[in-house]
């Protein structure tokens, strides 16, 4: 187990709905203050650092270091990042730092790195589920049940699917399925992405009670 230390690396709104280079130059020094603080000193330029990118978001994965952005959520709407692969941003924004020795290996949902955690304790674990500012799920299935997938069959025959069940909701069918109130709805109306993340937002940490008047509850 590490402890980090009390780094204040909070993400502001400018990062979460500016400009997408400067969310992931943000990303790239705090990456690089935090080598520092572990190591006391960066490694040199022909030392390889491989790392693995947690990206909670939802994303067209097709490989292992390589995944395009295809919607924000959470508040997020950084511009020029949608449709980018996001691996490659943030490699490039390493770069631009004169942190290149940082090569971004791996690209994860946090579903799949909660499921992976537990795995290794439990080869028998099966599912991923995330309760924190948002909600999602992944889960464990048969490769030959996976229409979409284009690849050679891993040798285990299972591949991980993350759900992004927070989006369940988006359609009219589905949205009948909650218990959507007048507080729901005007929490939808006032989000960055209305319409989007309708479970989410009924349970995430980021979509607390405390956005809407007690009156919505008479």
């Amino acid at each position: 187990l590490i402890l980090a230390p009390d780094w204040d690396h909070h993400i502001s709104k400018e990062h979460m709905q500016g400009e997408g280079k400067v969310l992931f130059n943000f990303l790239a020094e705090s990456i690089k203050t935090a080598v520092l603080e572990f190591e006391g000193e960066l490694p040199p330029p022909d030392e390889a650092l491989r790392l693995g990118f947690t990206f909670s978001f939802p994303v067209n994965q097709t490989a292992l270091n390589s995944g395009t952005l295809l919607k924000w959520t959470k508040g997020f709407n950084a511009a020029g990042v949608v449709g980018e692969d996001v691996v490659t941003l943030l490699q490039n924004s390493l770069n631009d730092i004169g942190f290149s020795q940082v090569h971004v290996d791996a690209l994860a949902n946090d579903t799949v790195g909660t499921l992976l955690a537990m795995a290794n304790k439990d080869p028998k674990t099966a599912i991923g589920v995330i309760f924190g500012t948002g909600t999602n799920a992944c889960y464990t299935e048969k490769i030959e049940k996976i229409e979409k997938w284009k690849g050679s069959a891993p040798a285990s025959g299972m591949m991980c699917i993350n759900m992004e069940w927070g989006n369940f909701g988006q359609r009219p069918e589905s949205a009948a399925c909650l218990p959507l109130t007048k507080c729901d709805e005007e929490l939808d109306a006032a989000s960055v992405h209305v319409g989007n993340q309708r479970l989410e937002k009924l349970i995430g940490g980021m979509y607390t009670v405390s956005n809407c008047s007690p009156a919505h509850f008479a």
